[in-house]
């Protein structure tokens, strides 16, 4: 049909020079595949020296949990691969080849006379490690997993090819300079599967090749932090890298032990020194029931890996057992969590997380746990302990550090997941201070400040008496939680920001975080009397929101304690049931404190 528009010339020209480009893009996209791709990204990052290729060494420097860090990390052939992290707190150092891996950790900013401890890498651990050993595109083989044609796609703010990796891998690589700039790889951490993100940036030439000297992974033990590597050099491997030590093939050794290092059950009502079996704010009837958690540390002597066979609990009330609990393998499995040895100082081979919730008149006072643990040789070792199981006796009567109302956001009840990976933190709370009616804000915004907060600059108490026998001021209000990235020079003891601790004798020491930079009133050495105000709370690294982090401990160490539960005389149920008295404040109640009148003693 002809068209009822006449076509210009020029118009008819235009169109014609338009169909011949777009011929010629379509037959140039037509030999797009993730090989040719891949052979333009092998051709753009350039052949290495001689040197390098054999194996490398590069030094550099970042950051390692939000803390800076010194990197040491050495890549020979595809399977040898070692990497060294240092921090002002601790340090880490990986081993790895086709047979396994060790890590070795130090504690240097918090202990330094503590020995460090090598042990094996557990299966997941290794297979990260392996995982992100080839951050180095020119090492290793990458396969794609389908020849089929690409088309480039919006990733990071660039135009990129998205490649899948037999390996498992996706491999994004820039369209314009094809120089690889991210990879996605599965792996495994405490939360299940996940998938975690390298990043190579700033390439630089080094010989004839094209290296990056800016790159971004996920932490050795956690998925939500990263390591940062600004590199400052790469240098051909001077020496052979020797081979990963071998554990020992001795019987296999294991013990079992808990962190922290007693076991104590708390009463699940709010009103917890009772017996009640009805609950006051509701008045109906429930089995009056007291839980505790048990974190159990199983080693081996020689840090060798061991898969858990099966596990006994057995719940005894005067050496009697209550209940018996048997846990597969499996269940084992998902109980196991990642060892964060950093600040604890501790390093056994596995940490498993149990809860066990049991009725206050069968009065549980012990548990009995028995494992059976596997190696990789097939050796198998059973281990049997029996851990107190008590109702702490506190020593010292205690008041709540702030006065009126407030609410604690996080508490130590057993579901509470927040402070539970610093063995010290167990039994800590964090508190907000509320308004008259309640309320979070004084000054309801958007965009809330610190001053529309009521917990800022709330007067922060004594919860007895005692001496000042630490305490950290200079940190500023009002920062993000990586402060300890901004120049610090002691990020150990600004990791709660500006602190205090009084120790109340009798092994009960309280400690305090996050206090207003310049409020405190307080000085080493000094008497306090129950009542007094030491500070008042402020904002210093906080995460997000002023708060008041209050724990009662076993000594004056920042990080080297256990954790113990704190009862305080002077807390009321403000809703639903006012007047109840509550000695253990649980998170999410509106709660008060009494008698805010009565003199200090």
């Amino acid at each position: 049909m002809r068209s009822i528009f006449p076509i210009s010339g020029s118009i008819k020209s235009g169109l014609a020079s338009l169909a011949v480009w777009s011929l010629l893009a379509g037959t140039a996209n037509a030999g797009i595949t993730p090989e040719n791709v891949l052979e333009r990204m092998r051709k753009a990052l350039g052949t290495p020296p001689a040197g390098l290729q054999a194996g490398w060494t590069l030094e550099g420097t970042g950051e390692a949990f939000r803390m800076p860090a010194r990197f040491s990390v050495s890549r020979e052939g595809d399977a040898r691969f070692s990497v060294s992290i240092s921090t002002a707190v601790y340090q880490i150092a990986r081993e790895v080849d086709a047979h396994g891996g060790t890590e070795r950790n130090g504690w240097d900013g918090m202990a330094p006379q503590a020995p460090a401890r090598t042990r094996e890498l557990a299966p997941d651990a290794l297979a990260r490690t392996r995982a992100t050993s080839i951050f180095l595109p020119f090492t290793g083989t990458l396969q794609p997993l389908a020849n089929a044609k690409l088309d480039p796609e919006e990733v990071d703010g660039r135009k990129a090819y998205r490649i899948a990796i037999k390996d498992g891998s996706t491999l994004f690589i820039d369209a314009k300079s094809f120089l690889p700039f991210r990879r996605d790889y599965p792996a495994h951490w405490d939360e299940g599967a996940a998938v975690s993100t390298s990043r190579f940036e700033d390439y630089r030439k080094v010989g004839g090749a094209q290296l990056p000297f800016r790159i971004r992974d996920a932490a050795p033990d956690n998925s939500k932090q990263s390591v940062l590597i600004t590199v400052s050099s790469y240098q051909p491997l001077g020496t052979k890298l020797p081979p990963v030590a071998r554990v020992s093939t001795a019987p296999v050794a294991v013990s079992l032990d808990v962190a922290p290092s007693r076991l104590f059950k708390e009463h699940d009502f709010l009103v917890s020194d009772s017996s009640w079996e009805i609950n006051p704010a509701w008045a109906i009837s429930y089995p009056a029931t007291e839980t505790f958690t048990l974190d159990l540390l199983l080693d081996e002597a020689d840090g060798r890996w061991v898969e858990p066979v099966s596990a006994t609990a057995y719940l005894e009330t005067k050496g009697t057992p209550f209940r018996t609990i048997a846990f597969s393998s499996e269940e084992l499995k998902t109980v196991r969590r990642t060892v964060l040895s950093r600040y604890s100082g501790k390093a056994p081979v596995s940490v498993f997380r149990h809860h066990f919730t049991t009725p206050i008149p069968v009065d549980v006072d012990a548990i009995r746990y028995e494992m059976t643990v596997r190696d990789p040789r097939g050796q198998t070792a059973t281990v049997s302990r029996t851990f107190p199981v008590t109702v702490y006796d506190q020593k010292t009567p205690l008041i709540f550090p702030i006065k009126g109302n407030f609410m604690a956001i996080s508490a130590h009840d057993h579901d509470d997941p927040s402070h539970k990976d610093d063995f010290g933190q167990w039994g800590a709370y964090d508190i907000v201070a509320l308004g008259p009616r309640f309320e979070l804000l004084n000054n309801p915004m958007s965009v809330p400040k610190n001053a529309d907060v009521y917990t800022f600059e709330k007067e922060i108490i004594a919860p007895g008496a005692g001496t000042i026998v630490a305490m950290r001021d200079g940190v500023p209000d009002d920062t993000p939680a990586d402060l300890l990235m901004q120049g610090m020079s002691d990020p150990v003891h600004a990791m709660p920001g500006n602190w205090i601790m009084i120790d109340h004798g009798n092994g009960e020491v309280s400690f305090f975080c996050h206090l207003r930079q310049g409020s405190l009133r307080v000085k080493t050495g000094q008497k306090i009397r129950q009542g007094e105000v030491i500070a008042l709370l402020g904002g210093s690294q906080t995460t997000g929101y002023p708060h008041l982090h209050y724990q009662l401990q076993t000594n004056a160490n920042l990080m080297r304690t256990d954790g113990l539960p704190a009862r305080f005389d002077n807390i009321e149920l403000a809703f639903p049931a006012p007047g109840a008295k509550v000695s253990i404040p649980k998170y999410g109640y509106y709660l008060r404190t009494t008698d805010t009148t009565k003199e200090a003693k």
